[in-house]
């Protein structure tokens, strides 16, 4: 009971209109667009009000655009195998009282359907099965509780004979002209002129014609897969080159941060080495111009101090030693022109044009 339960849970969940999701029913006729997607007619009728493009539905799903003659989504073709496939769920519900609810369909009459006959492929009330099998003709049919039902009751059920609407008898042939099954009697009063077949050389016929196109779709899905396998192998052939070119960028910089690094290096070095011959050669020659400007500084001091005292005799007793030692302060090397150190300062003239971006390296289609 429990799988049977989970069956007709599966079905009833197919059967609800990806839109609204609600079970298809007559009211909510099941309708196929062209990209094969299924919706009920009263969603496809308000999608349609919505949308407001004369004659063109737009599927909700994927958005391809279904041609609608003059806005009436009756004239889209109804899923059949939905359909019926509700009549089975509204058997096994039990639904009673409504006016459309299931009819055991050996008394007619609006009961509760609880059992299913294999051989007539008919729902039956409680009544009628407990007589159906007792009869010679239906002795051997084979009727299990409708709570059994199961995914091969439905490929029979699905095929049963169809009853036509307008004469209330059974479909037994195919219209080529109209492309339509019908009973005898539309054959007698509306087809008589045309060419009519049987069902079976009928459904021969469209199964051929079917064929044929699910034959060209498979040659379009065999190329479309080569398609894809072709694409797979583009991108496969794309990453596997964009990794390899990856480590090459990273080699081609760490290869160019090295000999900056290693030149950055040898520069400061020498650099370094020229503050250093710098520095001693400042150091030196600031020592004697200090040591020489002292000598000044106190020779000048001396003099003044004895031209404070005014006492002649102690002039005259040092001027000709004051004279040698100021002349000696005029002839110094110091004395004459400005002094430079044979270490110039330096000066980092950056070579922006050692390399330009191309020269690095470039992207190149294969």
């Amino acid at each position: 009971m429990a799988c049977s339960k989970n069956f007709f849970d599966d079905v009833k969940k197919q059967l609800e209109c990806p839109v609204c999701h609600e079970q298809f029913t007559d009211a909510r006729e099941p309708k196929i667009l062209t990209c094969l997607h299924t919706f009920c007619k009263t969603c496809l009728t308000a999608w349609l009000l919505r949308q407001q493009r004369e004659g063109e539905l737009t599927c909700p799903t994927c958005r391809r655009i279904t041609q609608c003659s003059e806005n009436d989504i009756n004239e889209l073709p109804s899923n059949l195998l939905y359909k019926q496939l509700v009549e089975i769920v509204e058997a096994y519900s039990g639904r009673l009282g409504d006016e459309d609810s299931p009819h055991c369909e050996i008394c007619d009459e609006q009961k509760a359907l609880k059992f299913y006959c294999v051989q007539c492929n008919a729902f039956l009330c409680e009544d009628c099965a407990g007589f159906h099998d007792k009869g010679r003709v239906f002795k051997s049919h084979d009727v299990k509780e409708i709570s059994n039902f199961n995914s091969n009751d439905v490929q029979k059920y699905v095929r049963r004979p169809n009853i036509c609407k307008k004469h209330e008898d059974e479909v037994r042939y195919y219209c080529e002209k109209c492309n339509i099954c019908i009973c005898r009697d539309c054959d007698l009063l509306e087809h008589r002129e045309h060419k009519i077949i049987s069902l079976d050389h009928g459904l021969d016929l469209k199964k051929s014609d079917i064929t044929k196109m699910t034959q060209e779709a498979e040659a379009v899905s065999r190329r479309l897969q080569e398609q894809q396998a072709n694409l797979e192998k583009q991108r496969t052939r794309f990453d596997i080159n964009f990794d390899l070119s990856t480590l090459e960028i990273h080699r081609v910089a760490e290869h160019w941060i090295d000999l900056i690094r290693k030149h950055e290096e040898a520069m400061t070095k020498e650099l370094l080495k020229r503050k250093e011959s710098f520095e001693t050669e400042f150091s030196v020659k600031m020592k004697e111009v200090n040591k020489e400007l002292n000598d000044i500084r106190n020779s000048l001091d001396f003099a003044r101090d004895i031209l404070e005292r005014d006492n002649l005799p102690e002039i005259l007793n040092v001027e000709e030693t004051l004279g040698r030692r100021f002349e000696d302060f005029s002839l110094s090397d110091f004395s004459s022109d400005q002094i430079e150190l044979k270490t110039p300062a330096v000066k980092c003239v950056a070579n922006y044009r050692f390399f330009s971006e191309g020269e690095l390296g470039e992207l190149v289609d294969l």
